[in-house]
């Protein structure tokens, strides 16, 4: 702080501006958080993915608006277990339903999952996991925890607890609460620690994913993942100040103020009496008080609508879809239905989906030890059950229809009908009929001549 500043808040009684950069102990290479302090008021929060959790997750309706739209609709998805045909339809599939699936793209993964994959029958220690992935959890509450904690955090922790070969139990470790541990070579993972008892685990016990992050704070910082949560929190604060402005401002029955007398009042105004008009008038507080004194009241403060707490607020929910790849008009009372089915539409494929082709890869990652004696397992979750995505319905029965090529049973299973097993023909292709090779609709040659006259005609 140069001289003017210390000058200036001197003569105005401020408490000078302060900034500090705290390091303390916590999960990951360091915990890092950047605050400012002016007035006595701290302005930023702790950067620490615990704490912005506690106040963005847990305190901010928006904010848990917009992670709960993508967790509940997640949810809906069924998750089956399939036996691999064919590697390379395979490959092909989980690139149309990958990170940069469209609608488009997941019509023709229907057409290429009968192909590549096929449904398992019957009882499978597979399924058993996906409905009770351990005695204390379903497989909706574990899937709830698995993407609520990948939104939140940017990484998931799935604990494999194995037998003698296979997996036997799976769980979700909250992931604010793990330290990664960073081995001797760049981008090694040596262990992991759940800090609450200090438990340790190895690599293989522990299936670990995470976004993105670049190493700025040195070596290990990569192996962290970026919680979207820490992109927010400048957003975060600003949608929590305004909120809580506005709720001050409506206790307190609006901006502070001072209440004067007239000047040629106040020269003539004893103590006592001034303290009788005070006494009179905060006593009538939210009623009406009729007073023959001139008074003046100047504002100390500006009214909720000159600060602009709501235009705050729905700035910080934008920011909020923004990051988390929604439309805010999911969540705005101003928009028309057919925008709001567009949005829900979008959601489906720019947000839900991509979690969940993450948890599918995460649990294919975890049942890997069951692919032995020539057989392959593959987990998928069926996207096809959104009702957002069902509008399409018609276009893809015209588009079956004329793909003459696929069989009758690979088009009744890329409409999630049953197929029949029944009827050898519906594993047969049917060649359309009423077409006419173009050589042979020609004119022949000789027939453009005109025919000599016999009589007949």
């Amino acid at each position: 702080m140069n001289a003017l500043q210390r000058t200036a808040a001197k003569v105005f009684g401020l408490t000078p501006h302060l900034k500090a950069e705290v390091f303390q102990p916590g999960p990951g290479p360091r915990a890092r958080f950047s605050y400012v302090v002016a007035n006595g008021r701290l302005q930023l929060y702790d950067w620490k993915v615990g704490t912005l959790i506690d106040e963005g997750y847990l305190k901010n309706s928006d904010l848990y608006s917009v992670v709960t739209f993508i967790i509940r609709k997640a949810m809906r998805a069924p998750f089956y277990l399939y036996q691999v045909r064919d590697e390379k339809s395979l490959r092909s599939y989980k690139t149309l339903t990958g990170e940069d699936a469209t609608s488009e793209s997941l019509k023709a993964a229907k057409l290429m999952r009968t192909k590549a994959l096929e449904e398992v029958d019957g009882d499978h220690p597979i399924k058993n996991l996906l409905e009770r992935p351990n005695p204390y959890q379903t497989g909706l509450s574990f899937r709830e925890a698995a993407i609520g904690y990948e939104l939140l955090s940017g990484k998931r922790f799935i604990r494999v607890n194995s037998g003698a070969l296979e997996p036997q139990e799976l769980y979700i470790y909250p992931s604010p609460l793990m330290e990664i541990k960073a081995g001797d070579n760049y981008g090694q993972i040596k262990g992991f620690r759940f800090t609450p008892w200090q438990e340790d685990f190895t690599p293989e016990q522990m299936i670990y994913s995470h976004n993105f992050r670049p190493s700025i704070e040195g070596y290990g910082a990569e192996l962290e993942g970026l919680s979207p949560l820490e992109v927010l929190a400048f957003s975060l604060q600003e949608g929590n100040d305004a909120k809580k402005q506005s709720i001050t401002q409506y206790q307190n029955g609006g901006p502070k103020g001072i209440l004067t007398l007239d000047d040629k009042l106040m020269e003539s105004l004893t103590e006592d009496q001034a303290a009788q008009i005070e006494y009179n008038i905060g006593s009538k507080v939210g009623g009406i008080h009729v007073s023959s004194v001139g008074l003046k009241w100047m504002n100390l403060g500006l009214s909720p609508k000159d600060l602009a707490l709501q235009e705050a607020r729905s700035f910080a929910l934008r920011d909020f879809c923004n990051v988390y790849g929604l439309d805010h008009r999911l969540f705005g009372a101003d928009a028309t239905f057919n925008n709001r089915n567009e949005a829900k539409k979008a959601a489906i494929v720019d947000a839900v989906i991509p979690r969940l082709m993450s948890l599918r890869d995460d649990l294919n990652r975890a049942f890997e030890p069951f692919n032995r004696g020539g057989k392959r397992y593959f987990v998928d979750c069926d996207v096809t059950d959104f009702p957002e995505m069902q509008e399409d319905m018609d276009k893809m029965v015209d588009r079956l229809t004329k793909a003459w090529w696929l069989t009758p049973n690979q088009r009744l299973a890329a409409m999630q009908y049953e197929e029949d097993a029944s009827n050898p023909l519906m594993n047969e292709r049917w060649v359309p009929s009423g077409f006419t090779p173009m050589s042979e609709y020609g004119m022949q040659p000789g027939q453009n001549e005109v025919p000599e006259n016999d009589g007949s005609y």
